[in-house]
């Protein structure tokens, strides 16, 4: 409840090892105080590690819950989604009433806004780490982007769920690299109208997929799934922005045969220099 100018960094750190009872500091800590139009303070961590040891911690996760600094409840599960499992952290708030029993909680219309309000906080945080940290973004995408992408069944923050989501693509020199779609978007040819994948085991089993050769022909960027969770993700997207989302084995091939193939591209490129 202090105002963050008066918080030092080793404070914050200090509270997260014992919220958390994780020994190291946090990889980023989330710090608002909403007074419109619910009253509401929260304090929120994104762990450097995932705790989620093989699926083990799956039902260890939630908010703790506070009342004008009364404790409410302790890992309140429905304060953020599941795919957030990985926030740690406390809400108090000053418009919910005291006696509030947990079976209520969640019809009461002023938990509700806290509820939409923290995710959102949430996912805003992560999108200007993406924007202005992209490294320590990438921190984070590979402890917790998995548990992340279980967000694609988030329909009402969908265009912010798949403005994070980061892939390995043809354009990658390897298996490492990872873009977000919105590159993928600034990449794309003159008269492409979808986003293309392609699923597989590894890098390596996807490319001998023959389905990508006309892909590589015309020069045309493809994700490269390796996660069973990535065509879950696909399919519940279906679009991203104005292109449509399809598999490399629904592609129109009569429509790809129609645009030009690189070298055809570089021959043309070459004229235009010369001239």
């Amino acid at each position: 409840r202090e105002p963050k100018s008066n918080i030092k960094p080793e404070q914050y750190t200090d509270f997260y090892k014992f919220l958390s009872f994780d020994q190291q500091e946090p990889l980023t800590t989330i710090h608002r105080s909403v007074d419109a139009p619910i009253q509401f303070t929260s304090l929120l961590f994104i762990p450097k590690r995932s705790m989620d040891m093989f699926g083990y911690n799956r039902e260890e996760y939630g908010l703790d819950l506070y009342v004008r600094r009364v404790l409410i409840q302790h890992q309140n599960k429905d304060l953020i989604p599941e795919y957030l499992s990985f926030v740690k952290g406390v809400v108090d708030s000053e418009d919910l009433p005291l006696n509030i029993s947990r079976e209520t909680l969640q019809e009461n219309v002023i938990f509700s806004k806290i509820a939409n309000s923290v995710t959102s906080q949430i996912l805003s945080h992560l999108s200007t780490m993406a924007e202005k940290e992209n490294d320590k973004y990438d921190e984070f995408w590979r402890e917790h982007g998995r548990v992340f992408k279980m967000g694609y069944m988030d329909y009402a923050n969908q265009e912010k769920f798949s403005k994070l989501l980061k892939f390995n693509t043809s354009a990658s020199k390897d298996a490492s690299e990872l873009f977000f779609l919105d590159q993928y978007v600034e990449r794309i040819k003159k008269d492409q109208k979808e986003i293309y994948y392609v699923v597989g085991n590894s890098r390596e089993s996807v490319l001998l997929d023959p389905h990508i050769e006309i892909f590589n022909q015309k020069g045309i960027e493809v994700l490269y799934l390796y996660d069973p969770m990535d065509e879950f993700v696909m399919e519940a997207l279906r679009k991203y922005g104005e292109l449509d989302i399809k598999s490399v084995e629904q592609a129109d091939v009569k429509e790809l045969k129609k645009l030009d193939n690189v070298e055809e591209e570089e021959e043309k490129s070459l004229d235009d220099l010369s001239k």
